[in-house]
This record gives structure tokens, sequence and C-alpha cells, in this order.
């Protein structure tokens, strides 16, 4: 039986009630208004993509990070301005620090 909440499956084991579960991946954020996007873990900056003033689009790739030998990527949560950068390329960074301050455009 599908429900809002989900789905019920049963079995000659017995009743299951299942539940889709959406991952938070930090692309809709809906705060993104003049906001500022911060290190998702402790690593280095490998490469900034843009420079301050730039108009980005919303999952437009704005740094690139290194941890444990993986690349990660931080993306524009919206159409808008790179405003401020507040480390360089081959910084080392703590986890939650500040990268960028970030403009979203008006909607």
């Amino acid at each position: 039986m599908v429900t809002d909440e989900g789905f019920d499956l049963f079995t000659p084991e017995g009743y299951f009630n299942c539940s889709e579960i959406k991952p938070d991946l930090g692309m809709d954020n809906q705060n993104a208004v003049n906001s500022s996007l911060k290190a998702p873990m402790h690593g280095s900056v490998v490469d900034l993509l843009v420079d301050v003033g730039d108009m980005v689009k919303k999952g437009d790739t704005l740094v690139v990070m290194e941890a444990m030998k993986m690349e990660h990527t931080i993306v524009a949560p919206a159409d808008g301005t790179v405003s401020e950068f507040f480390f360089e390329k081959g910084a080392l960074v703590e986890s939650d620090a500040t990268l960028l301050a970030f403009e979203a455009n008006d909607l």
C-alpha cells in the first residue's frame, strides 16, 4: 500500500513500512542569499575556479578541495556572485572554515 509517508510491504515473514530519505548534498540550500560557503572537511584548496566578482550559475564549481587523496568540489548554491575568497590556492583549511563569501541574485 502506497501512502504519502512511503509504502507498506507485506511478506510471509512480516510487515515493513518503507519511506524515502533524500540525502542532503548541500545543493538546495534555501538560505543561500548573501551567505558564505564552508569547507566540508579538513583539507587543502586545490583550485579556485572563478574570480571575485564573477557571475555564476547554481551548480557551477567554485572551489576544488582535496582531503585524503580525494577531490571535493564546492558549488554555487544559487545564481549569484562570488564577493570574496578567504583562502588562496594551496592553503590548508580546517573543517567548517568559511571558504568564500557569496551573494545570491535577487529572486
